[in-house]
């Protein structure tokens, strides 16, 4: 399905794609990251916790903080 030309159609409560500005996939997933941690308080474990929410294993949560120089919450 080849892509639109036209202007982005708005996303339910999100401003357009044209009216923000861009930003790193990296930069992206550090903030997601750092919102589902704030979420569950710094829970990275378990039922609800950070990594539960985001569908990874907690070792593959920790790495991608440690990637990304965020500080994993004391367990």
């Amino acid at each position: 399905m080849p892509l639109s030309t036209g202007a982005p159609a708005a996303v339910q409560g999100r401003e357009s794609v044209t009216a923000r500005a861009w930003t790193t996939l990296t930069a992206m997933e550090r903030t997601y990251i750092e919102d589902v941690l704030r979420h569950t308080h710094g829970r990275i474990a378990g039922p609800g916790g950070a990594a539960d929410i985001l569908g990874l294993p907690a070792s593959t949560l920790r790495h991608r903080l440690k990637k990304l120089g965020l500080t994993p919450p004391a367990s």
